[in-house]
């Protein structure tokens, strides 16, 4: 869902979308604290789900930042596209500023993850359609004023 994210329009995301799109996965070389922003205990030290939803980013980094001063690597967070319970994503910190590029191993969205995003999320995958597709309507007439109902 964090990969679809705003692109979704009525329940429908386009194939070619998601053929260009990548998950990445990476194991730690070594275990890492993170900090728990989805437990209910984050709301006494001023954290919110806000921090996984507000753009630009200036007070999140400002509190990763913090995080890591205070000994975290990671923190585990409410996802913002995802609205199931369980749902929770891990932010591991590392050089600050934008990635170059994306670390770990990629992985394309196969028709077995598009099949759980049809069947879980009641999201279709559909190829972008074409100007064929698409009914053209014609151009509004201006609207005249009846001088003689004015």
């Amino acid at each position: 869902m964090e990969v679809i994210g705003p692109e979704l329009d009525n329940g429908v995301v386009a194939a070619e979308f998601l053929d260009a799109r990548r998950l990445f996965s990476f194991t730690l070389r070594s275990p890492a604290r993170g900090a728990d922003l989805a437990s209910r205990r984050a709301t006494g030290f001023g954290a919110t789900n806000e921090l996984s939803t507000m753009t630009p980013y200036t007070v999140p980094r400002a509190w990763a930042r913090a995080f890591h001063e205070w000994g975290f690597a990671a923190i585990c967070y409410r996802t913002r596209f995802d609205t199931s319970e369980p749902a929770r994503g891990v932010a591991h910190f590392g050089r600050s500023g934008e990635a170059r590029r994306a670390r770990g191993k990629a992985l394309a969205i196969d028709a077995a993850m598009r099949r759980r995003l049809e069947r879980e999320c009641n999201i279709e995958v559909a190829p972008a359609p074409t100007m064929s597709d698409l009914e053209i309507a014609p151009d509004p007439q201006p609207r005249t004023r009846d001088r003689a109902t004015s």
